[in-house]
Protein backbone atom coordinates (compact mmCIF):
# COMPACT_ATOMS: atom_id res chain seq x y z
CA UNK A 1 0.00 0.00 0.00
CA UNK A 2 1.04 3.81 -0.66
CA UNK A 3 2.32 5.17 2.77
CA UNK A 4 2.58 1.91 4.23
CA UNK A 5 0.64 -1.51 5.26
CA UNK A 6 -0.61 -4.20 2.66
CA UNK A 7 -3.65 -4.71 0.77
CA UNK A 8 -5.77 -7.35 2.69
CA UNK A 9 -8.78 -7.79 0.42
CA UNK A 10 -10.75 -6.06 -1.36
CA UNK A 11 -14.11 -6.44 0.11
CA UNK A 12 -16.97 -9.39 -0.10
CA UNK A 13 -18.08 -7.89 -3.34
CA UNK A 14 -15.63 -6.14 -5.45
CA UNK A 15 -16.77 -3.69 -7.91
CA UNK A 16 -13.76 -2.78 -10.18
CA UNK A 17 -14.14 1.08 -12.44
CA UNK A 18 -12.38 0.98 -15.63
CA UNK A 19 -12.26 4.14 -17.64
CA UNK A 20 -10.77 4.79 -21.06
CA UNK A 21 -6.66 5.12 -20.34
CA UNK A 22 -7.11 1.77 -18.52
CA UNK A 23 -7.26 3.47 -15.13
CA UNK A 24 -9.10 1.54 -12.71
CA UNK A 25 -10.37 2.60 -9.37
CA UNK A 26 -11.82 0.19 -6.40
CA UNK A 27 -11.89 -0.16 -2.70
CA UNK A 28 -9.26 -2.46 -0.52
CA UNK A 29 -9.34 -3.97 3.22
CA UNK A 30 -5.77 -3.56 4.58
CA UNK A 31 -3.37 -4.88 7.43
CA UNK A 32 -0.30 -3.45 8.88
CA UNK A 33 -0.84 0.20 8.42
CA UNK A 34 -2.72 3.13 9.58
CA UNK A 35 -5.56 2.71 8.01
CA UNK A 36 -7.74 -0.91 7.87
CA UNK A 37 -10.06 0.59 4.13
CA UNK A 38 -8.93 2.59 1.37
CA UNK A 39 -9.95 3.67 -1.96
CA UNK A 40 -7.23 3.16 -4.70
CA UNK A 41 -6.25 3.73 -8.04
CA UNK A 42 -4.41 2.22 -10.50
CA UNK A 43 -2.37 3.46 -13.61
CA UNK A 44 0.44 2.89 -15.61
CA UNK A 45 1.22 0.01 -13.10
CA UNK A 46 1.16 2.26 -9.70
CA UNK A 47 -1.05 2.62 -6.86
CA UNK A 48 -2.81 5.75 -5.93
CA UNK A 49 -4.65 5.94 -2.41
CA UNK A 50 -7.37 8.54 -2.79
CA UNK A 51 -8.95 7.88 0.66
CA UNK A 52 -8.00 5.89 3.28
CA UNK A 53 -9.93 5.05 6.95
CA UNK A 54 -8.83 7.61 9.77
CA UNK A 55 -7.99 10.53 7.47
CA UNK A 56 -9.88 13.84 8.33
CA UNK A 57 -13.12 13.61 5.87
CA UNK A 58 -12.58 17.46 4.16
CA UNK A 59 -15.72 19.71 4.43
CA UNK A 60 -17.18 17.63 7.55
CA UNK A 61 -15.63 19.09 11.17
CA UNK A 62 -14.79 17.08 13.45
CA UNK A 63 -14.89 13.71 11.13
CA UNK A 64 -12.76 11.06 9.73
CA UNK A 65 -13.29 8.45 6.81
CA UNK A 66 -14.24 4.84 8.54
CA UNK A 67 -15.18 2.80 4.86
CA UNK A 68 -16.24 3.38 1.51
CA UNK A 69 -18.24 1.70 -1.44
CA UNK A 70 -17.13 1.12 -4.41
CA UNK A 71 -16.19 4.21 -6.19
CA UNK A 72 -17.14 5.53 -9.74
CA UNK A 73 -14.56 6.69 -12.35
CA UNK A 74 -14.82 8.71 -15.63
CA UNK A 75 -12.64 8.76 -18.82
CA UNK A 76 -11.04 12.33 -16.81
CA UNK A 77 -9.77 10.25 -14.98
CA UNK A 78 -11.76 11.89 -11.64
CA UNK A 79 -13.34 9.16 -8.65
CA UNK A 80 -16.64 9.76 -6.75
CA UNK A 81 -17.74 7.59 -4.02
CA UNK A 82 -20.17 7.53 -1.27
CA UNK A 83 -17.96 6.91 2.23
CA UNK A 84 -19.16 6.59 5.79
CA UNK A 85 -17.78 9.05 8.41
CA UNK A 86 -17.21 8.98 11.72
CA UNK A 87 -17.69 11.46 14.39
CA UNK A 88 -16.76 10.37 17.99
CA UNK A 89 -19.63 7.33 18.33
CA UNK A 90 -21.76 8.42 15.32
CA UNK A 91 -21.69 7.82 11.64
CA UNK A 92 -23.35 9.03 8.61
CA UNK A 93 -22.91 9.47 4.77
CA UNK A 94 -20.53 11.61 2.68
CA UNK A 95 -20.24 11.29 -1.01
CA UNK A 96 -16.68 12.75 -2.47
CA UNK A 97 -15.23 13.86 -5.23
CA UNK A 98 -11.07 12.74 -6.35
CA UNK A 99 -10.49 15.37 -9.54
CA UNK A 100 -7.67 17.80 -10.69
CA UNK A 101 -5.69 16.23 -7.75
CA UNK A 102 -8.03 17.75 -4.68
CA UNK A 103 -10.52 15.23 -2.49
CA UNK A 104 -13.44 17.69 -1.98
CA UNK A 105 -16.92 17.10 -0.22
CA UNK A 106 -20.05 16.59 -2.81
CA UNK A 107 -22.29 16.33 -0.09
CA UNK A 108 -23.22 14.77 3.46
CA UNK A 109 -26.14 13.79 5.49
CA UNK A 110 -27.08 16.34 7.40
CA UNK A 111 -26.65 19.56 4.56
CA UNK A 112 -29.84 21.23 3.08
CA UNK A 113 -31.55 18.98 0.52
CA UNK A 114 -33.18 21.57 -2.60
CA UNK A 115 -36.53 22.08 -1.92
CA UNK A 116 -36.17 21.48 1.51
CA UNK A 117 -35.52 19.23 4.40
CA UNK A 118 -32.16 17.56 5.17
CA UNK A 119 -29.77 15.15 3.36
CA UNK A 120 -30.33 11.97 6.18
CA UNK A 121 -29.27 8.96 4.31
CA UNK A 122 -27.29 9.08 0.76
CA UNK A 123 -26.41 6.04 -1.90
CA UNK A 124 -22.96 5.73 -4.02
CA UNK A 125 -22.73 7.99 -6.95
CA UNK A 126 -22.12 7.46 -10.20
CA UNK A 127 -20.09 9.78 -12.95
CA UNK A 128 -20.41 11.22 -16.49
CA UNK A 129 -17.55 12.60 -18.26
CA UNK A 130 -18.23 16.51 -17.86
CA UNK A 131 -18.29 15.36 -13.91
CA UNK A 132 -21.96 15.53 -13.35
CA UNK A 133 -22.81 13.60 -10.54
CA UNK A 134 -25.80 11.45 -9.71
CA UNK A 135 -26.72 9.76 -6.50
CA UNK A 136 -30.54 8.55 -4.69
CA UNK A 137 -30.91 10.24 -1.02
CA UNK A 138 -33.46 9.99 1.87
CA UNK A 139 -34.32 13.33 2.63
CA UNK A 140 -36.06 14.45 5.99
CA UNK A 141 -37.96 17.01 6.85
CA UNK A 142 -38.76 18.32 3.07
CA UNK A 143 -41.64 17.67 0.90
CA UNK A 144 -40.23 14.54 -0.97
CA UNK A 145 -39.00 11.75 1.73
CA UNK A 146 -36.04 11.16 -1.03
CA UNK A 147 -35.51 11.60 -4.79
CA UNK A 148 -32.42 11.58 -7.08
CA UNK A 149 -29.98 14.79 -7.33
CA UNK A 150 -27.15 15.42 -9.50
CA UNK A 151 -24.24 18.08 -9.21
CA UNK A 152 -21.03 19.07 -10.45
CA UNK A 153 -19.57 19.76 -13.95
CA UNK A 154 -21.90 23.02 -14.80
CA UNK A 155 -24.99 21.88 -12.49
CA UNK A 156 -25.90 23.06 -8.84
CA UNK A 157 -26.78 20.35 -6.61
CA UNK A 158 -30.74 19.85 -7.60
CA UNK A 159 -33.59 17.37 -7.31
CA UNK A 160 -34.27 15.62 -10.99
CA UNK A 161 -37.10 13.34 -9.38
CA UNK A 162 -38.24 12.68 -6.01
CA UNK A 163 -40.36 10.27 -4.05
CA UNK A 164 -44.47 11.29 -4.28
CA UNK A 165 -43.97 13.22 -7.77
CA UNK A 166 -46.33 12.15 -10.25
CA UNK A 167 -45.15 9.34 -12.59
CA UNK A 168 -45.46 9.18 -16.52
CA UNK A 169 -48.61 6.84 -17.42
CA UNK A 170 -50.32 7.03 -13.79
CA UNK A 171 -49.44 6.77 -10.55
CA UNK A 172 -46.69 8.33 -7.83
CA UNK A 173 -42.98 7.35 -7.38
CA UNK A 174 -43.22 5.99 -4.03
CA UNK A 175 -39.58 3.88 -3.37
CA UNK A 176 -37.13 5.40 -6.00
CA UNK A 177 -34.64 2.67 -5.87
CA UNK A 178 -30.65 3.91 -4.51
CA UNK A 179 -28.58 2.34 -7.74
CA UNK A 180 -29.04 5.14 -10.76
CA UNK A 181 -26.98 5.26 -14.30
CA UNK A 182 -26.19 8.58 -16.02
CA UNK A 183 -25.08 9.21 -19.58
CA UNK A 184 -22.55 12.11 -21.13
CA UNK A 185 -25.16 14.22 -22.09
CA UNK A 186 -26.87 14.08 -18.19
CA UNK A 187 -29.75 11.55 -18.63
CA UNK A 188 -30.23 10.14 -15.47
CA UNK A 189 -31.68 6.09 -15.30
CA UNK A 190 -33.62 4.86 -12.22
CA UNK A 191 -35.56 2.18 -10.81
CA UNK A 192 -38.64 2.72 -9.32
CA UNK A 193 -41.81 1.23 -7.03
CA UNK A 194 -45.54 3.16 -7.72
CA UNK A 195 -48.38 3.53 -5.96
CA UNK A 196 -52.03 5.02 -6.49
CA UNK A 197 -52.85 3.85 -9.43
CA UNK A 198 -51.31 2.81 -12.68
CA UNK A 199 -47.87 0.30 -12.65
CA UNK A 200 -46.78 -1.12 -10.18
CA UNK A 201 -42.80 -0.82 -11.06
CA UNK A 202 -40.79 0.46 -13.81
CA UNK A 203 -37.75 1.91 -15.14
CA UNK A 204 -37.32 5.61 -16.35
CA UNK A 205 -35.14 8.18 -17.47
CA UNK A 206 -35.40 11.87 -16.70
CA UNK A 207 -33.30 15.01 -18.80
CA UNK A 208 -34.44 18.29 -18.35
CA UNK A 209 -37.51 17.93 -16.56
CA UNK A 210 -39.08 15.13 -18.69
CA UNK A 211 -39.59 11.77 -17.24
CA UNK A 212 -39.58 9.03 -19.72
CA UNK A 213 -40.92 5.15 -19.15
CA UNK A 214 -38.09 2.97 -20.40
CA UNK A 215 -40.31 -0.39 -19.33
CA UNK A 216 -43.21 -1.18 -16.50
CA UNK A 217 -44.81 -3.76 -14.79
Amino acid sequence: MPGGGTIAGFTERPTPALNVSGKVAFTVTVEGGRASDAVLTWSAGKLTTIAQSGARAPGVPGTAFFDFAPPALNDAGDVAFLATLRRGRDTLDGIYLAAKGQLTKVVAAGDPAPGGGSFAALAAPVLNAGGTIAFAAVVEGGPNPGGIFVTGGNNALRQVVGAGNAAPGGGVFTRISEHVGIEDSGRVAFGAFLGQGGPRAGVFTVADGTITPIALL
